[in-house]
C-alpha cells in the first residue's frame, strides 16, 4: 500500500494550509527547504526524546582504524550522516562478547596513552568527529559505534519504481532531475523505500533516460563503478540492484530521500510547521500561528512514538475497592 507521504504530495499539503497557490514567489524548490527545516526540527526533539528510532550502528575492524599522531590505531570516525556526531554508546567485541567502552574527557587521555597495544579498549574520548581509543586495540578487536542518525535531506522524486530487472527501473515517469552526467551527480540516485524512506541502495545511472518506455540503465559492473565514484554524498554506491526492491518504491537524487524517514504519522506535524515558515515568509504570521507551534512540538514529545505503550497505575489508586498503598510500603 503506497501512503501520501512524498516530497511531492506534502508540497501541496503546505499549500493547502497556508492556502498559497502562488508558485513564483512561494516555488517548489523554497517549500522544500521549509520542509527540510521542520524536519531538521523534529529529528532534534525527537532524537531526544526517542533516541532509539534514529539510532544506527557501525562496526569497524582493525583495519579500518585511523593512526594518531603517535602512530597507534586507535581512531574511528562517527559515520558522517550522524546527526551533530551524537555517539549512544561504543563497545569492543573480543570472540563472540560484546564489552562496553566507558566515555572520558578529551583532557583526562594523557593517563590512558601509551605506545602498545591493550587488547580490548577500556576507555575512549571524543574530539570533534573522532574517537579516540584507549588504549589502542589489538587485532582481532572489533569496534562497534552506535550513533544518532541524521534524517536524509528531502528532495523530489524522479520516478515511482513499477518493474525492475538487475541492470534496468521502469519508472511511471522520468524526472527532470535525472541525467548521465558524473561531474554533476547527477547520474547518481538512491532507491528509496515507498513506506519508510530507508535508502535501500546508491546506483549510477549509465543511460536509457528519455526513451520511450520510461526505463534507466543502472552500472552494474562493480569495477567500472569504482572507478567513478565509491560514495556519493555520504552514501556507499554499489552496482548490485537490491533484492528487496519492489513496485512502488522512487528514485530520487542521490543527495537524499523523497520519503521522509520520520514515521508516516508525523508528517502531519512536519507539514504544519513547514507551513509556519511559509506564512512568516509572506508575514502573514499570527499570534495563533506561534501557539499553535508550541503544541504542535508539545505534542511531538507526548507521543508513544517507537516505544511500548503503557499506561501508569497511581499507587493510590483502589482496584476493586482494595488499595493497594499497603503494597507499595513493603507492609
Amino acid at each position: 500500500m503506497s501512503l501520501d507521504n512524498t516530497v511531492s504530495e506534502l508540497i501541496q499539503r503546505v499549500r493547502d494550509i497556508t492556502d498559497e497557490s502562488n508558485t513564483s514567489d512561494i516555488n517548489d524548490p523554497l517549500v522544500m527547504r521549509m520542509l527540510n527545516r521542520a524536519q531538521q526540527e523534529m529529528v532534534r526533539t525527537l532524537t531526544r526524546h526517542y533516541k532509539n528510532h534514529f539510532m544506527r550502528e557501525e562496526v569497524f575492524t582493525s583495519s579500518d582504524l585511523v593512526t594518531d599522531v603517535n602512530g597507534q590505531s586507535r581512531i574511528v570516525k562517527v559515520a558522517d550522516q550522524s546527526f551533530g556526531f551524537a555517539v549512544n554508546a561504543v563497545d569492543g567485541k573480543i570472540g563472540t562478547s560484546w564489552f562496553p567502552i566507558n566515555q572520558v574527557p578529551f583532557s583526562y587521555t594523557l593517563g590512558y596513552d601509551n605506545t602498545t597495544t591493550g587488547g580490548l579498549p577500556l576507555s575512549y574520548a571524543m574530539q570533534g568527529q573522532k574517537i579516540f581509543l584507549y588504549p589502542a586495540p589489538s587485532s582481532g578487536v572489533e569496534i562497534r559505534v552506535r550513533y544518532q542518525f541524521r534524517a536524509p535531506q528531502l528532495v523530489a522524486p524522479q520516478g515511482r519504481i513499477t518493474a525492475s530487472t538487475s541492470s534496468t527501473l521502469t519508472l511511471d515517469a522520468l524526472g527532470s532531475g535525472l541525467s548521465t552526467s558524473v561531474d554533476t551527480l547527477g547520474a547518481f540516485i538512491n532507491i528509496v523505500d515507498h513506506l519508510t524512506g530507508e535508502i535501500k541502495a546508491t546506483m549510477q545511472v549509465t543511460g536509457g533516460i528519455g526513451s520511450t518506455d520510461k526505463t534507466i540503465d543502472v552500472q552494474t559492473d562493480a569495477d567500472t563503478l569504482a572507478g567513478v565514484r565509491t560514495e556519493v554524498f555520504g552514501y556507499t554506491t554499489t552496482a548490485t540492484m537490491p533484492t528487496n526492491i519492489s513496485k512502488d518504491d522512487y528514485v530520487c537524487s542521490a543527495s537524499g530521500t523523497c520519503v521522509p524517514l520520520l514515521a508516516h504519522d508525523l508528517t502531519n506535524y512536519l507539514v504544519d510547521i513547514a507551513s509556519f515558515y511559509i506564512k512568516r515568509k509572506l508575514g502573514t504570521v499570527e499570534s495563533a500561528d506561534f501557539a499553535d507551534r508550541e503544541e504542535i512540538m508539545k505534542a511531538i514529545k507526548g507521543m508513544q512514538f517507537g516505544r511500548q505503550y503503557t499506561k501508569k497505575i497511581k499507587r493510590s489508586q483502589g482496584i476493586g475497592g482494595y488499595s493497594w498503598n499497603s503494597f507499595f510500603r513493603g507492609s
